[in-house]
């Protein structure tokens, strides 16, 4: 048996089915996890480790079954007992790194061709800038989107087009950064861009265990999409992150079904009242989907296979760094009374930015190996109980 995370009956999420569900015997040792103060402390990881059971103590005293921490320390794993976790892999930056990520998909590519074409052809800069720039002089009408490589919620993000200044140009060259063509062809809903982010959660790199949560989230942009040059310097026209939307006067918060500003004159409840949100949740997008008269499943399923690929080609490096860290490369180490770190030691949850073209084939734009758990909305508080409560119950803690 393992332990049951409940879902908080303040998230609003129908609660599953517990008939295999056991009570834990009154008189079984107390659990515990620790939350170190290098990572934010999100409530939604609070509330679900209560909800489970466990209470919270200082990381130095070692009784805890989880660590809800940064990257793990090769003292850490080392010292770690066969019932601990931790919510980290160690080498987890070969996913979260733009530059990191492009370079081990564009091995993969150079490998199987275009069964790899998961994410939009990139170049490192300042490393191949002029790559770069031959490809632009090659095809000036190409849009480009340029990342710094150690960012999030879209900051120091800028598009570039045929016309960007010379100087501009040299500057980004020179910056660590990666330039991504920029999908000309997003699936649009009701005329605004959009992309998803979609919770993956890995327990084990060798052998890979993964598995989709099937709730996510549907970011919208809140300018209507157009693709003239004129429109570049629009970010909430272009990008779809919720930071950069969040403060824009057309941003409608989503509020799970409960009061949501309906579309088109429509009441709240009805099948098109939350469609001027500027999130929706999967099943909201499955419902958009069936009204179009498109395959959501099919579209989903073809998601998951850009999300294992891009996993699959991220594997050796985490399965190296993990020996390395642990020191499994070091015959002696166990005979030396090393600690009783295993493949299982670890999880993790990732949130995979993905956008669909209108062509319905999706897209890998990055993925964040620290996905934000805020619960700054209904709709935000229900997906990420919900999502932290199935990862930790998928762990698999023995009370």
């Amino acid at each position: 048996p393992v332990l049951l995370f409940p879902y908080t009956a303040a998230c609003g999420a129908e609660q599953r089915p517990l008939d295999r569900a056991v009570p834990v015997d009154a008189s079984a040792p107390r659990l515990f996890y620790s939350h170190t103060n290098k990572v934010h402390e999100y409530n939604a990881v609070v509330n679900i480790m209560r909800q489970g059971g466990l209470h919270l103590i200082k990381q130095d005293i070692p009784r805890w079954s989880i660590l809800w921490s940064g990257h793990p320390s090769p003292d850490l794993l080392r010292a770690l007992l066969p019932e601990q976790r931790t919510n980290h892999f160690p080498g987890s930056r070969h996913l979260g790194r733009k530059d990191l990520m492009w370079r081990h998909i564009s091995r993969q590519q150079r490998r199987f061709g275009a069964e790899y074409m998961i994410t939009p052809l990139s170049f490192v800069l300042p490393k191949a800038a002029v790559a770069w720039e031959a490809t632009r002089e090659r095809q000036p009408d190409l849009l480009w989107i340029w990342k710094p490589w150690g960012q999030s919620c879209g900051r120091g993000i800028r598009l570039v087009g045929p016309d960007v200044p010379i100087e501009e140009a040299q500057e980004m060259h020179k910056k660590r950064g990666v330039a991504q063509h920029y999908i000309p062809n997003p699936m649009l809903i009701d005329g605004y861009k959009y992309d998803l982010r979609v919770y993956v959660v890995v327990l084990s790199y060798d052998p890979l265990k993964v598995y989709l949560n099937d709730e996510g989230l549907v970011r919208m942009a809140t300018e209507r999409y157009s693709p003239a040059a004129d429109t570049l310097d629009m970010r909430t026209m272009h990008l779809t992150n919720y930071s950069v939307n969040k403060a824009s006067p057309q941003f409608v918060q989503n509020q799970d079904g409960r009061s949501c500003p309906a579309a088109g004159g429509g009441r709240a409840g009805d099948p098109g009242a939350q469609q001027r949100a500027s999130k929706w949740s999967f099943a909201e997008l499955r419902a958009h989907f069936e009204r179009q008269e498109l395959d959501f499943d099919a579209t989903l399923e073809a998601i998951g296979d850009v999300v294992i690929k891009a996993l699959i080609a991220v594997e050796p490096q985490l399965r190296a760094e993990w020996c390395t860290a642990v020191g499994e490369e070091d015959e002696g180490w166990a005979a030396r009374g090393g600690g009783s770190a295993h493949r299982a030691s670890c999880f993790e949850m990732y949130g995979f930015d993905v956008m669909i073209d209108d062509r319905l084939k999706p897209w890998l734009l990055e993925v964040n190996v620290c996905p934000s758990l805020s619960s700054g909305s209904p709709l935000d508080k229900r997906i990420k109980t919900q999502l932290v409560a199935d990862t930790l119950t998928l762990v698999g803690i023995q009370p």
